[in-house]
């Protein structure tokens, strides 16, 4: 007699009935992919991850240290790079200004000026050409959106989207198009509604259902986080502590990152600063910091270096309770 909630017809099958297929999948993929998931169009986040896979991405930061502005670009890339459809779903911003984010940083303009159409004054260009007007870049800037902008799909999320809601979303958006490959982005876990479910209550309840819906449908899912406010109030380098202890995200979570302002830094110049994404967990590649250049009013992020951490690195992060000093040295590459 089956075990009770089974179907009196179950049928398990062995591993040796599963072999054949999985080995059979692996020579496909064997040699087709320079990484195992997908481009994110960041090198050093690519190579440290093996590619964007499938499962749980938990990122958390500090407030107003670009979030959401990251998550963006690394949607727009992926969406660009991989020929993906990305479904990004926003409790905390309206889509129009999700939109603004991407065309701000491909214009290379100032959000406030993009959000006003721009102007005829003419501003430098990055080649010898000659100067063009903001209006001109802000055209360009909208053409190369439009590129990718049929595989991005934003939703403005109400109280009623909660993790088994995006799950059924996702497969209807992957029906709908006929996409075989799938990006859900989540702003963010804690504007996300509460339910009470199998797997528990609470934010721990939702990143576990979160984690049934990246297996599932097979596909990363990328949720922003806030920090504690302990931490980011004294600027502590990322450990642990980071995130609440009762959100279990050391457990839920295949990849855990946080990202870092740091107190000083000699590249950190004008309007543009030094941030760092710290890889606390990596569970298909190596734990490293990663550091980028962030330009705020152009929401544009420019990695610079990367640092491979060690198990005791981050360990010692979490018994550091005293304000982070200077940053430290990356790695160029």
């Amino acid at each position: 007699m089956n075990p009770p909630g089974l179907p009196s017809s179950l049928h398990l099958p062995s591993e040796q009935e599963l072999l054949d297929s999985f080995t059979s999948e692996l020579r496909r993929e064997c040699g087709t992919a320079e990484w195992l998931g997908l481009d994110t169009g960041f090198a050093q986040l690519t190579e440290m991850l093996d590619g964007l896979q499938s499962g749980l991405i938990v990122l958390a930061g500090p407030p107003a240290c670009g979030k959401t502005a990251f998550a963006k670009q690394l949607a727009d890339q992926v969406a660009d790079l991989n020929q993906v459809v990305v479904l990004f779903i926003t409790y905390e911003q309206s889509a129009a200004e999700l939109r603004l984010l991407s065309l701000a940083r491909l214009a290379q303009m100032n959000t406030r000026i993009v959000n006003r159409g721009g102007s005829n004054v003419p501003v430098e260009t990055l080649s010898s050409g000659p100067a063009i007007s903001q209006r001109e870049r802000l055209d360009r800037s909208i053409q190369t959106y439009a590129r990718i902008a049929s595989r991005i799909f934003i939703v403005e999320a109400d109280q009623h989207l909660d993790p088994a809601a995006i799950q059924q979303l996702g497969a209807q958006l992957r029906q709908q198009i006929q996409a075989q490959n799938l990006l859900i982005v989540i702003d963010s876990l804690t504007a996300m509604p509460s339910a009470t479910t199998a797997a528990g209550s609470g934010v721990a309840g939702q990143l576990s259902e979160l984690r049934r819906v990246a297996r599932s449908l097979r596909c990363p899912v990328v949720v922003l986080a806030a920090q504690t406010r302990s931490t980011y109030q004294a600027n502590i380098k990322p450990g642990w502590p980071v995130f609440d202890e009762q959100w279990q995200v050391e457990y839920h979570a295949d990849v855990a990152g946080v990202l870092w302002n740091s107190p000083s830094s000699d590249l950190t110049k004008g309007e543009t600063r030094s941030l760092y994404l710290y890889l606390l967990k990596n569970r298909a590649g190596q734990q490293a910091r990663i550091a980028f250049l962030y330009t705020p009013t152009e929401a544009s992020f420019l990695e610079y270096g990367v640092e491979p951490l060690t198990y005791l690195d981050i360990q010692q992060n979490r018994m550091d309770s005293s304000p982070a000093g200077s940053s430290g040295e990356v790695k160029k590459r």
